[in-house]
């Protein structure tokens, strides 16, 4: 068993166990912000007056202000208790205190990150919690030398994955545009096989690796002038996103419109990115998963030789770390590996990580010094995780080009705090634009202090920079530190696991405890089905039941739950048929009874299958609270619910 002692004094607790530690602290602080007022001129005249608090008009301000702040918190009252081991439902918990009290107390200095101008302290913060999370996914860091790494908060994980494609997107660009340009002016630009690239095949040049594409880039900025003015300027109204879409593909009519292959067990963003960016949902490629809610590979390698027998250049490859339903983590290193085999015949490709619910577990791999742990290493004090599919997983994070985070999800930091870290700094430098009034000069090649010039977002909250780096500094992002705290909600999902296993043997009579995805973090998803039923529609109703049981219901008093679920449903159109065949055959229903269904929706619940599912972010679900752990309080609390649905309704009736 892992010890949770260490964090004892890191959450205020389920029962508010920590009220006098986090009332002393951010009493202090508060004062200390006050304090910080006065001194700032302190022989100025207050604007307002000693006097002020006795007279009327501030009474009735004072009295509004406290009726309608006990409003609100009689409102915030009927709120889902997610800081409670009782909460297992979505990816919610309780709040580390580092970053909460960071974030409370930044907000009373009101910083806008969007520039070192308006954010001296706060911008310095967010590019070094940047630099923590690279660090973390194994990307140097280390100033003056390329690669070098760039990271920044943003709001959540979908504005992240947002930048993310906008960065892709300019890379993959970027070549045909210096192409364009070198022809129109004249002026030699040598490609990285050493000929001219005004002569070289346009597909090929758009195929080529973001290094080799930066490393050109590079190449225009060493011109000597006025060479190398004429030749930007140039490059800069030849690219895509001075053009747009249609002048662009005019121009480079041999070319066909770019593609963003995406796994089906993605995050929904990614199909509002396209929409977004106006790249068109219908551009947006998405492979089946196989067995395990993973990307195939085998079916990746086919869409991209559909691709390239298309002439279509693959702005880039998404890979997931970490599902939002299941938990389950792609094959990362199956796609780098892919990627370097592609480009022996001339295809390229981004591969971009959607790490936001699964990047904080990378800490888990790491050591003091930021090297990789061994696999037996990092399984330490665990049965079985990590894999050896998943510890290839996170072992290749450092090849990729880029990762989104969300430190409000499994960093425990307040919402909305995501982030987006990118291995080599000059892709940030691509899309730089200014604005005359906030940036001004020109930053050095590793300043990215002013930090609008770079980023998808404008103003942006400092507070949210100093919770991350805050509490990346108290645990840090190692597997001695917050890598504890990780492995700790591993640890209670393998034990989950292993009582749900003893629950199904209890239930074996009545009802079949399913486990369709077997899970490898800290997610599990369950369904039940009564014995002899083969009905897809049955077994769905009766987990819908279940469901109503650990439902949130608006309109009862919480404390009425005895624990909070959530649900998610697992449709068949994700699947590849031979793993919509052994699905078929887990869950113990009729192939013809589950339909392996192309169309949108849970339609006729038949193309797919009802689950509840567990986020297991709580550290305290393994105490023990009068002899059970609050793990064996939910077991007993499902069979108690499954005989009572029982008694109430015959199985044939479902």
């Amino acid at each position: 068993m892992i010890c949770n002692k260490f964090l004892n004094a890191s959450f205020l607790g389920a029962y508010g166990e920590n009220n006098e530690l986090f009332e002393r602290l951010l009493n202090e602080f508060v004062r200390d912000h006050v304090y910080w007022r006065r001194n700032f001129h302190p022989l100025d005249r207050p604007p307002i007056s000693s006097s002020a608090a006795n007279e009327p008009e501030y009474l009735e301000s004072v009295a509004r202000m406290k009726d309608e702040l006990h409003r609100l918190t009689a409102r915030l009252k009927s709120s889902v208790p997610t800081y409670n081991p009782r909460y297992i439902g979505h990816m919610f918990s309780d709040l580390l205190l580092p970053g909460l009290l960071a974030q409370l107390i930044t907000t009373l200095y009101n910083p806008n990150n969007i520039s070192e101008d308006t954010a001296p302290a706060t911008v310095d913060m967010e590019l070094a919690a940047g630099d923590q999370l690279a660090t973390m996914f194994g990307f140097a860091t280390t100033k003056g030398q390329t690669p070098c790494a760039f990271g920044h908060i943003t709001s959540g994980g979908t504005v992240a994955n947002y930048e993310g494609l906008w960065l892709m997107q300019a890379v993959r660009y970027l070549p045909l545009a210096i192409q364009q340009a070198s022809i129109e002016t004249g002026i030699e630009v040598l490609a990285p096989w050493g000929e001219p690239l005004a002569k070289a095949d346009s597909f090929q040049v758009v195929n080529l690796p973001a290094d080799d594409i930066l490393t050109m880039n590079d190449q225009v900025s060493h011109l000597a002038e006025p060479d190398k003015s004429r030749l930007i300027e140039a490059i800069q109204l030849n690219r895509y996103e001075h053009l747009g879409a249609r002048q662009f593909f005019d121009k480079h009519t041999e070319i066909a419109n770019g593609i963003l292959i995406v796994p089906k067990n993605a995050h929904y963003s990614w199909a509002k990115a396209m929409r977004f960016m106006g790249l068109g949902e219908d551009n947006l490629w998405q492979v089946s998963c196989d067995t395990s809610m993973k990307l195939d590979i085998n079916e990746l390698e086919l869409m991209l030789n559909a691709a390239q027998h298309q002439n279509r250049p693959v702005i880039g490859v998404i890979a997931v770390l970490g599902t939002t339903e299941f938990g389950t983590v792609d094959p990362v290193d199956g796609i780098v590996a892919l990627r370097e085999e592609r480009r022996k015949i001339g295809q390229s490709f981004a591969i971009h990580v959607d790490a936001a619910w699964g990047g904080y577990l990378t800490s888990m791999f790491r050591a003091k010094d930021g090297s990789l742990l061994s696999h037996d290493e990092v399984k330490q004090e665990c049965d079985h995780f990590p894999c050896d599919q998943m510890y290839g997983a996170f072992a290749a994070l450092s090849k990729v080009d880029s990762i989104t985070v969300d430190p409000h999800k499994l960093g425990f930091i307040p919402f909305g705090t995501g982030a987006f870290v990118v291995r080599d700094n000059r892709v940030s430098r691509l899309v730089m634009q200014k604005a005359a009034y906030i940036f001004g000069g020109e930053p050095d090649a590793d300043d990215f202090r002013q930090l609008g010039q770079f980023i998808v977002e404008g103003s942006k909250p400092g507070a949210a920079a100093a919770a991350a780096f805050v509490t990346h500094n108290v645990l840090p992002l190692n597997a001695d530190n917050f890598g504890r705290l990780c492995k700790l909600t591993v640890r209670n999902t393998e034990l989950f696991y292993d009582k749900l296993m003893i629950l199904r043997d209890k239930l074996a009579s009545s009802v079949e405890l399913r486990i369709p995805i077997v899970p490898e973090s800290n997610l599990i998803c369950i369904a039940f089905n009564p014995v002899n039923n083969h009905d897809i529609k049955v077994m769905n109703r009766f987990n819908q039941a279940f469901y109503e049981y650990i439902r949130p219901d608006l309109d009862t008093a919480m404390q009425a739950n005895e624990f909070f679920g959530s649900s998610t449903i697992l449709h068949t159109k994700k699947l590849t048929k031979s793993a919509f065949e052994t699905l078929c055959g887990d869950i113990g229903v009729e192939p013809k009874q589950l339909q392996h269904s192309t169309t949108k929706g849970f339609e006729g619940q038949a193309d797919g299958i009802f689950l509840i599912r567990h986020t297991l972010m709580n550290p305290w679900l393994s105490d023990e609270k009068n002899g059970d752990t609050y793990l064996d309080m939910y077991c007993a609390f499902i069979e108690r619910t499954i005989a009572k649905m029982l008694k109430e309704r015959s199985t044939d009736t479902w």
